[in-house]
């Protein structure tokens, strides 16, 4: 090791090629003959910053677009976007699906962060009441143009009041932005069964039909008198 001494211009040229052909500083200072502290002094002098505070600073970059979430940045045409979340509804990880849609791993790795890393399967089909994949794809499209909701309702053939319930119940509430994929996921959730009952999801309501059925009232009885109260309560808050 070169220390305390001046390091000849032939060992620092040597050491400036194998940092420029990607060696770590560690590596190029034993293969040339120089102390650690040299070899990363050079390093640091020709990158204009220091390994870590550059590593830290990629970091904070990819941490930034993963915050921004796809669709920002350079745009992904929109069959490479279907391409990608039908590659990963059947299976593929986000790695295996970019390459197969051609499309650059943090954008995929976006979009499945986005979507929860939950897909509708394909081929599950609901009621014909619901908007299906491509209408939500060219809701998206005529929202994209500026269409105002009743004019997308003569579009689609639907009425304006499910193009108005599609967007409250689908847009993005943080942007207000409409993203087909993900309206298609979330009517695809609220759509599954089993679904779980009213009972166990409203404490309130499971104790006050326990203690009518403690009191021995049928379960038909039960539910009649809560209905009941049910009507005196709206009646009286009008």
């Amino acid at each position: 090791m070169m220390t305390g001494r001046k390091v000849s211009p032939e060992r620092v040229q040597v050491l400036r090629d194998l940092l420029a052909a990607g060696m770590t500083p560690n590596r190029a200072a034993g293969m040339a003959g120089v102390s650690l502290s040299f070899a990363y002094g050079l390093d640091r002098e020709a990158a204009g910053t220091g390994r870590l505070a550059a590593k830290r600073a990629a970091a904070a970059r990819e941490a930034e677009r993963a915050a921004r979430g796809p669709g920002r940045g350079r745009k992904v045409a929109p069959e490479r976007d279907r391409a990608l979340l039908d590659l990963l509804a059947a299976g593929m990880n986000p790695n295996q699906a970019a390459r197969a849609a051609g499309v650059s791993r943090g954008y995929a790795y976006g979009v499945h962060h986005k979507m929860g890393g939950v897909y509708r399967p394909p081929g599950v089909t609901y009621s014909a009441r619901y908007l299906d994949r491509e209408e939500r794809y060219e809701l998206a499209r005529l929202l994209g143009a500026g269409l105002p909701g009743r004019q997308i309702a003569v579009r689609t053939g639907r009425s304006p009041s499910a193009i108005s319930r599609e967007l409250a119940r689908n847009a993005d509430p943080r942007t207000g932005q409409y993203q087909p994929e993900r309206a298609e996921r979330l009517a695809w959730e609220r759509q599954r069964r089993p679904k779980c009952s009213k009972l166990p999801r409203d404490p309130v309501l499971r104790a006050a039909v326990q203690h009518l059925l403690d009191r021995r009232y049928s379960p038909e009885q039960a539910s009649g008198r809560l209905r009941a109260c049910l009507i005196v309560c709206v009646s009286r808050c009008r």
